[in-house]
């Protein structure tokens, strides 16, 4: 156990354990306590403080989704820092049990009891219970959870005990809205990356088929069409990238606000919490519009060059082609196809949308 003066030093983290229909006070009381000697000794930077509590309101047939919402709803109502949900409840992905489920972004993660088996289920719920909580602090990559000893090379002493001083930090909730939200994400920066990071924002649009769909439809479309190549000409540099920020945010705002992404704050304490996921999310689909932007881009001038002849080029705009035109027309077609992209975004499913968004809800970690 670290000394006084040096605990007086280190974050002061919450985390919730929360046991569903059939987890006993008995079984939860022994997780907790093997948990609190397990992160003493591989996540020494904190002080640790673990409230358990038994939800018995959620029971058979809830799927991963009501678990993980379930989850959340006790991080936000408690203001804790971290929820771990345990359940009796067997999960499946596929044919094959699931051991665990981790969102870092979320700050939750759910372990199902049922899928470590019968032989030495205490060591691996045990375990599994530790990698979660690793992989919700940045101890370990949210791809290397499923293994018994996740890689720590990315991840040094330094950087996890600065995400968890980051987690732990709160910003006094009676400062203005500007004030208020700046404070947060500027003394979460490590944090936030982590998050977003986490969602995997470049996968983002490739599994958005019907708005993937949409781009690329529009971008063959608005590359047969001279108006659009004489409007190339004609928009110059301002406003062609005016056209391109307006694009990307009308994607943007298709996506988070078709599938209801925006979280509210559900109390006053909780604005910390929400405002970190609301701004994780909104950065995750900036970042996978804005490679769905530069995708769509690239393929376009190359389409350009390959497929505009340049005499017929040269005849619509009614001079000699100069070195920028393919780029401006590349750049216009390539708006038009990203704003193509939003039309599309409003008939994906909302859960199509979630799942895009949020790594957590496309990761899981498995049983060998």
């Amino acid at each position: 156990m670290a000394p006084a003066s040096e605990e007086a030093h280190q974050a002061a983290l919450a985390l919730g354990l929360v046991g569903t229909a059939g987890i006993s006070e008995e079984t939860l009381g022994r997780l907790c306590s093997d948990l609190v000697g397990d992160l003493r000794q591989h996540l020494p930077g904190a002080v640790w403080n673990i409230g358990t509590e038994l939800e018995h309101r959620l029971g058979p047939p809830a799927d991963l989704d009501d678990l993980l919402d379930c989850a959340r709803r006790h991080l936000l109502d408690t203001n804790r820092h971290l929820v771990l949900l345990v359940t009796e409840l067997p999960l499946n992905v596929g044919r094959r049990p699931l051991l665990s489920h981790v969102s870092p972004s979320q700050g939750v993660a759910v372990v199902s009891l049922p899928g470590h088996g019968a032989l030495a289920p205490k060591s691996r719920t045990r375990r599994s219970l530790l990698r979660a909580v690793q992989v919700l602090v940045g101890a370990a990559a949210p791809e290397d959870s499923d293994r018994d000893q996740p890689r720590r090379g990315h991840h040094s002493r330094a950087s996890v005990d600065t995400r968890m001083h980051e987690l732990a930090t709160a910003v006094s909730p009676e400062q203005g809205g500007v004030t208020f939200a700046a404070q947060v994400i500027t003394g979460n920066l490590h944090l936030l990356a982590g998050m977003v990071r986490a969602n995997q924002p470049w996968r983002l649009v490739l599994r958005l088929a019907r708005s993937l769909s949409a781009a690329l439809a529009a971008a063959v479309a608005a590359l047969v069409t001279q108006d659009i190549w004489r409007l190339s000409e004609a928009m110059g540099a301002p406003r062609l990238a005016i056209a391109a920020v307006g694009s990307i945010a009308a994607v943007c705002v298709a996506l988070i606000a078709g599938a209801h992404l925006w979280e509210r704050y559900p109390r006053r304490s909780a604005r910390q919490q929400v405002l970190l996921l609301n701004a994780a999310t909104t950065a995750t689909v900036v970042l996978g519009v804005m490679a769905l932007y530069v995708m769509l881009f690239s393929l376009t001038l190359v389409a350009v060059l390959l497929f505009v002849p340049d005499d017929l080029f040269a005849s619509a705009l009614g001079r000699a082609l100069g070195p920028g035109d393919q780029v401006r027309l590349a750049w216009l077609v390539s708006s038009v196809a990203t704003l193509a992209g939003a039309l599309g975004a409003g008939l994906e499913s909302d859960e199509a949308v979630r799942a895009a968004a949020y790594a957590h809800l496309r990761r899981t970690d498995q049983s060998t």
